[in-house]
């Protein structure tokens, strides 16, 4: 659900209060999803999944539960009294967890086991192509919610697309994703066209640390995943000229990345490495059970925050803000998810173009996790991303078939009438 409300970037003098337009039509679309899955499989005397669906339900039972328990033993904060939808909150948004991976595991149970990975592919683009159509439908409508100004960032000094409507990080990401999504499986001048939208969209955004590691997995696929020699040595030939224009334009370059406000900005990561350490600080005060999904851990950097002009809204980093919600149990428990998809993606990536793009998506994502957190927060589109490239890759190799390749290497974006039919 696209933002409608211009928050306050410092996270400081915003006063919207927790219901909003953009968390009311948020609710109203969790509900909805709710009401309709229930009416399918409550309703209809259905079983909400068709067939056991392997994806290491253990693990993800067990960090939810863990930030369940934290999320109630969240401690009072020195620095402000305890709000009373602290809890119901931090419930809510665990719940919406509960919602996505039943929705996403009904519809994956449902489907023919030989076209499961064909479904996940054509999702993860959805995600992608969506919301890219949706700023770009947007911005001649509400550009001043659209592309953001200086002064409505945090973080950057510089306009940047996406603005309030949907964040540029996340919007950047979506667009890296959504251009391999269009080189792999679209074709002509539509693939072309899908490929410049995409590249246009992440230039926009202004995120440098997304637009590297695009520029990073563009080249391992060129080089290291790609079967073509031709390509191969394209790339080595780009790396070669990328290198030499750094060292020629390295001024310029270094001015871009440190978007008008100096070396310090590169330094600290756009001052993460400043968030890390508050973190830090408030981990080693409750190493073993955290602060509690959502609320807590909001709260728990701020308490150990000094500057003025600026709170950090989380961790700034996935594994961090595990530590940091869950205690050690719940860092563990997400390196281990990590760890384990990016394993399943690197062993199957051979085995045809469908799993060499989601080991591509899972780079971009693992790598952003870095910085950004994903799957310990609310549930979200990139949150979506990982879950959709999880639940793939674990459900196919417990299960053991094998993904029919076509005979083709690019395949259609959206499958024709035939292809539905024969589903059904």
């Amino acid at each position: 659900m696209p933002n409608f409300v211009r928050f306050d970037a410092s996270g400081k003098t915003h006063d919207f209060g927790l219901f909003n337009p953009t968390s009311i039509s948020t609710i109203a679309l969790a509900m909805t999803c709710a009401f309709l899955l229930a009416a399918v499989t409550v309703t209809g005397k259905r079983n909400l999944l068709a067939r056991r669906v392997g994806f290491h339900g253990l693990l993800w039972g067990v960090l939810f539960v863990n930030l369940l328990i934290a999320s109630i033993l969240q401690p009072a904060s020195p620095m402000r009294a305890m709000s009373a939808t602290d809890l119901p909150l931090s419930l809510y948004r665990l719940g919406e967890w509960v919602l996505g991976f039943a929705l996403l595991l009904s519809l994956y149970s449902r489907e023919e086991p030989d076209r499961t990975t064909d479904l996940m592919i054509r999702l993860i683009g959805s995600v992608c192509w969506i919301n890219i159509t949706i700023v770009w439908v947007a911005l001649p409508i509400i550009p001043s919610l659209v592309y953001a100004s200086p002064e409505d960032l945090a973080g950057g000094a510089r306009a940047r697309l996406g603005g309030a409507l949907i964040h540029p990080v996340h919007l950047s990401v979506l667009a890296g994703v959504g251009f391999f999504y269009a080189l792999f499986f679209m074709q002509g001048r539509k693939r072309l066209l899908a490929c410049f939208i995409a590249a246009a969209t992440l230039g926009l955004t202004y995120a440098r640390s997304e637009q590297i590691v695009f520029l990073m997995v563009l080249f391992t696929y060129i080089i290291v995943l790609s079967r073509s020699v031709v390509m191969r040595l394209m790339g080595f030939f780009a790396i070669a000229m990328t290198a030499v224009i750094g060292l020629v334009f390295q001024g310029s370059i270094l001015d871009y990345l440190a978007r008008g406000q100096g070396t310090r900005n590169i330094t600290t990561l756009s001052e993460r490495t400043d968030v890390w350490e508050a973190c830090f600080k408030a981990f080693k005060l409750r190493p073993f059970i955290g602060y509690g999904f959502i609320a807590g851990v909001k709260q728990a950097p701020q308490d150990q925050w000094n500057a003025t002009n600026w709170t950090p809204p989380h961790a700034h980093s996935e594994f961090i803000q595990a530590l940091v919600s869950g205690g050690i149990v719940a860092g563990l428990i997400v390196a281990a998810l990590y760890v384990r998809a990016m394993w399943l993606a690197v062993r199957a990536a051979r085995q045809g173009v469908r799993q060499t793009f989601l080991l591509i998506v899972l780079l971009q994502i693992a790598t952003m996790a870095l910085i950004m957190p994903l799957i310990t927060v609310q549930f979200s589109r990139l949150a979506s991303l990982f879950v959709i490239c999880f639940v793939a890759l674990a459900a196919e190799a417990k299960s053991g078939v094998k993904v029919r390749e076509p005979r083709q290497i690019y395949a259609p974006a959206i499958p024709d009438l035939e292809w539905i039919k024969s589903s059904r």
